[in-house]
């Protein structure tokens, strides 16, 4: 599903809001709160339920009866964040777009601060403040600084959801939430729109309040899914950026290094079971190899780094990024319980050894010990590499 690329109506409201929503019954009420008290009242709510299974859609449908302004979708199955945006995207007739996550809430002057700048400037993007509450309760800034965004646009990277933007330029590029990956969508929307926009404008002092909760997407970390989905979501930026801007090479740089290193320094994460190392390993191989300025990101990397990357070293680059996380010796289990692989770091050599055998049971015999084994892995990698 595409952007809706019909032209807005003559009669159509300054702003479309899009709130998906997926059991988000403990905040409903409050995100709907702060969008049907906004002091800008030409807007339409577009509200869509991802086939919610606790009380979500009804409470929606109770706020569709009080206030002709929300219109309702209801997905006949589960499709995810991206289906669900895109379905609002093509119902959507506002002049400009805006998004609310069903968890997050906005301040009451929020919409109407950034459409009157848009209002004012015509601009492809108007963005405001980010204000994150965090697991513990704790508030703070968050997103880019505005200066940096005035020094250069690209560094608008994130907190895609505290601006809008202009419905025109959405519908022109085609711009929507790419469908199959379940993290990392906004941020492919987010970069397209970024590269492409004209003009962006910036409201300060208005605020996007942003929730962090745990069983949220972004708290789970570690999943082998949300890697996956977050590798593919870098590759679709690296593909736009290679085919749009790769002749600038200061912007193309800033992203491109900015999306690498964010996947790269992922991997440092102890969290990571050993298919979320391949995994990472081999999509951050993968990112190198389409840069376009590879000398460029080397001199970032250093010289270990980048000659793996550039040969495509999968175990050199395993073996480098567990001894940049000073670990002596680190053992990867299946089950918690059947060693895969050993690494250990001794003297001036990191020995990787892939797969072991797993003693069953061990019966002492006139001072030897006799192992029976349940059975056997195959050596199939031994392999030492110099540091």
């Amino acid at each position: 599903m595409t952007a809706n690329n019909k032209a807005t109506p003559d009669n159509s409201p300054a702003l479309s809001i899009i709130v998906p929503v997926y059991n988000a019954e403990p905040w409903l009420v409050r995100c709907l709160e702060s969008l049907t008290h906004q002091t800008i009242k030409d807007i339409e709510i577009v509200v869509i339920d991802d086939h919610s299974t606790d009380g979500s859609l009804n409470i929606i449908r109770e706020y569709e009866k009080n206030d002709p302004r929300i219109q309702t979708i209801a997905l006949e199955k589960n499709s995810g964040a991206s289906v669900a945006r895109n379905a609002g995207l093509a119902m959507a007739t506002g002049e400009y777009i805006g998004f609310v996550d069903s968890d997050d809430f906005v301040d009451g002057d929020f919409f109407e601060k950034l459409s009157t700048r848009a209002k004012e400037t015509g601009a492809d993007i108007v963005k405001g403040e980010v204000l994150e509450v965090t697991y513990g309760g704790k508030k703070r800034r968050s997103g880019p600084r505005f200066a940096d965004i005035n020094k250069n646009k690209a560094a608008f990277a994130y907190a895609w959801s505290s601006a809008i933007y202009r419905h025109d330029f959405l519908a022109k590029n085609k711009l929507d939430f790419p469908v199959g990956i379940i993290v990392s969508e906004d941020v492919v929307f987010l970069r397209k729109a970024v590269v492409l926009a004209n003009t962006i404008e910036l409201v300060e002092g208005v605020y996007y309040h942003y929730m962090r909760r745990e069983g949220s997407m972004d708290s789970k970390s570690g999943s082998i899914d949300k890697l996956k989905s977050g590798i593919e979501g870098r590759n679709l930026i690296v593909d736009f950026i290679n085919d749009k801007i790769a002749d600038d090479r200061e912007a193309y740089n800033k992203i491109f290094h900015s999306e690498f290193m964010y996947t790269l320094h992922s991997l440092y994460d102890r969290r990571r079971s050993l298919e979320g190392q391949v995994v990472g390993i081999r999509g951050i191989i993968g990112l190198y190899a389409k840069c376009k300025y590879k000398d460029d990101l080397d001199k970032e990397l250093g010289e270990r780094h980048a000659k793996f990357l550039s040969e495509g070293y999968e175990i050199g680059l395993f073996a480098d990024i567990n001894e940049m996380m000073k670990e002596r010796g680190e053992h990867f289990k299946l089950f918690n319980c059947i060693p895969l692989l050993q690494i250990q770091h001794a003297d001036n050599m990191v020995n990787v050894k892939l797969f072991s055998w797993i003693p069953l049971l061990k019966i002492k015999r006139k001072g030897i010990y006799v192992y029976y084994r349940l059975f056997f892995f195959l050596p199939i990698m031994n392999k030492t590499t110099k540091k």
